[in-house]
């Protein structure tokens, strides 16, 4: 999936609106309907797919049934663990109960696919989607003590073991995230500098890294520029990466830079296909092209704080925060780095101004409840 290099679950995913209707869709049109329980996908479970995307035919917005991403035209298939906030809900939850072999069509409303914002300018925001998905293998296999390199994370223990792979957002103090601009502007005037809820196209060539410690390094796994087209999308509201979301904002317009991105914002201990293996240093070359102050038109601006402020008092408590990630599949809740990145005065609060998700053009008075009509991915 060539959006799956970039996209994925980061801080905070950006929930939108929650759509009535349709609900999420499952129809197995090939092969077993029913297996031995070690033969069927359960939470947890790594599996190994094909799948061809298109705009289903009742989308309200959107080509219907224009194509925007399939691995069996790539020849490659996508490997995912299921069920823990590493793809987007509808494919955590239609594919979840599916059997080895087994294909199936899942078509999924916009508030278990992307939302009001879309996704990389072929999905735009409330788009219904259509999936034609193959499971071709299953595996509950996880990492264990041993195959964690110890030189990256010497600190760990085992009994840490469990919360480190069910979160599958690492802390990694020895590698940090770097950003140099190699080309264009360093400075630039308020207009031209990358924010968060951005709407941003960029040009991108992604390898990995020569510090990593896995995958065969300077092997080019993606590029925007190969393929002539832009990457576009909102920058700091967990549509891309963290690496990119932290990375990315700040860049003028017109820059070119280097990211070093450490597996712990990228794609931690799972790795993502076949070609970015877990634990892996990522390099991407970028070129920011273009920077929209606002969603493009015919799409709304989506709004996280609220979707997290269940009680609308105006700022994010850690037990509000903490149920956002459960109710996304981490059964631990928001990890601590986390936490400590956005209470940036440590008084044990995520206020409006702190929060560096989406949350709108005003903080929301604490005497007005947060709108009810918002879902999440």
């Amino acid at each position: 999936m060539r959006y799956h290099r970039i996209l994925g679950l980061a801080a905070f995913a950006a929930p939108t609106t929650t759509y009535a209707e349709p609900t999420l869709s499952v129809t197995v049109t090939d092969g077993p309907t029913e297996c031995a329980d070690n033969e069927k996908v359960k939470s947890g479970d790594y599996v190994n797919m094909h799948y061809t995307g298109t705009i289903d035919e009742s989308s309200e917005t959107g080509e219907k049934g224009k194509k925007f991403d399939s691995s069996v035209d790539r020849g490659e298939t996508f490997d995912a663990q299921i069920g823990v906030g590493q793809v987007i809900k509808g494919w955590d939850e239609g594919i979840a109960g599916l059997c080895k072999g087994a294909k199936a069509t899942l078509i999924i409303p916009p508030d278990m696919g992307y939302g009001d914002h879309g996704a990389v300018g072929a999905i735009p925001g409330g788009a219904t989607l259509n999936f034609a998905v193959e499971v071709i293998d299953i595996t509950d296999s996880r990492l264990t003590p041993t195959q964690i390199p110890e030189d990256v994370y010497p600190e760990m223990t085992y009994t840490d073991l469990n919360q480190f792979l069910s979160v599958d957002i690492l802390d990694m103090e020895e590698t940090k995230l770097s950003v140099i601009v190699t080309d264009g502007p360093k400075e630039c005037v308020d207009d031209d500098i990358v924010k968060s809820g951005d709407y941003i196209s960029v040009h991108y060539t992604g390898t990995i890294d020569e510090s990593s410690e896995k995958g065969e390094k300077g092997k080019k796994f993606d590029s925007s520029v190969d393929i002539g087209q832009t990457l576009d999308f909102p920058i700091g509201v967990g549509a891309v990466i963290r690496g990119w979301d932290k990375g990315i904002v700040g860049l003028c317009k017109g820059a070119k830079a280097t990211l070093v991105i450490p597996p712990s914002m990228a794609y931690g201990t799972t790795g993502s296909g076949d070609d970015i293996p877990g634990f892996a240093t990522l390099n991407f070359a970028v070129e920011v092209v273009n920077i929209r102050k606002g969603p493009p038109p015919g799409q709304k601006q989506s709004n996280m704080f609220d979707v997290i402020n269940k009680d609308g008092n105006g700022y994010l408590s850690k037990e509000e925060v903490d149920a956002y990630f459960k109710e996304m599949g981490q059964a631990d809740g928001a990890p601590p780095s986390l936490w400590e990145e956005e209470d940036k005065d440590n008084d044990g609060k995520i206020t409006w101004e702190e929060f560096s998700g989406s949350k709108g053009d005003a903080p929301p008075s604490p005497s007005v409840p947060a709108p009810s009509n918002q879902g999440e991915l």
